[in-house]
């Protein structure tokens, strides 16, 4: 399981995505890399990329906006080589937000 926290680690680092946007923070990039690079040693590990945003805006906005934050994590693990069906992704909008002022899309690896 130490591979699945390193993941986790990688994944779930601050400012990953500037306010209001979805965006991948040009920073962030090379963790996605490594991490795709790590997974696809491990085949039977699977992604569960759950995006956040904050309470401003509307119910609606947010959820898009969340949503499309898990696309994007899930968009440049595949351009960095991990194969689209190992990536599921969610949207928790504004009903959970991951900080007070949000900028996440969190990542939960999981062993098939």
């Amino acid at each position: 399981m130490s591979v699945v926290k390193r993941i986790y680690n990688l994944l779930n680092v601050d400012n990953q995505f500037a306010y209001d946007s979805i965006e991948v923070n040009p920073k962030y990039m090379g963790h996605l890399a490594e991490a795709a690079n790590i997974l696809k040693q491990y085949p039977n590990i699977r992604l569960s990329v759950t995006g956040h945003a904050d309470a401003t805006g509307t119910k609606e906005y947010n959820e898009r906006i969340a949503k499309g934050r898990a696309q994007q994590v899930k968009r440049y693990l595949t351009i960095f080589g991990l194969a689209p069906n190992r990536i599921d992704t969610h949207s928790l909008g504004e009903e959970l937000p991951y900080m007070k002022e949000t900028h996440r899309a969190s990542c939960s690896p999981t062993a098939a």
